[in-house]
């Protein structure tokens, strides 16, 4: 076993980690996770394909906002971060949904 800053100890972490938020240097263990989409687009993905097809405002107003912080934090990261085309992706589910469904409610109300 060796103590840390033994300099016959391993140089770098025994696991990678992943890269740093938006903005800050690269480090070592980018190229482990350089294929890997963003985990904030893939949650805007998923709440504009909830809100076309069952929760409207429940989950639309969520991925566009949601898709804008990713696709912000995607081009802060001077391309570590992947998966702009699935945040935008999102953000169109999401306006989508939240105006099919206010367009929906609002062809309810007018005919009453």
């Amino acid at each position: 076993m060796t103590a840390p800053g033994d300099p016959d100890g391993p140089a770098e972490p025994t696991r990678p980690y992943p890269p740093g938020p938006p903005g800050t240097e690269p480090s070592p263990s980018d190229p482990f996770f350089q294929d890997l989409t963003y985990s904030r687009a893939k949650n805007a993905f998923l709440l504009g394909l909830a809100s076309v097809l069952c929760c409207g405002l429940l989950t639309g107003i969520p991925a566009i906002w949601i898709g804008l912080r990713a696709i912000r934090d995607i081009d802060a990261s001077h391309g570590r971060l992947r998966g702009r085309g699935t945040a935008i992706v999102g953000i169109v589910l999401g306006v989508i949904g939240t105006l099919a469904l206010t367009g929906a409610a609002g062809y309810q109300a007018a005919n009453r």
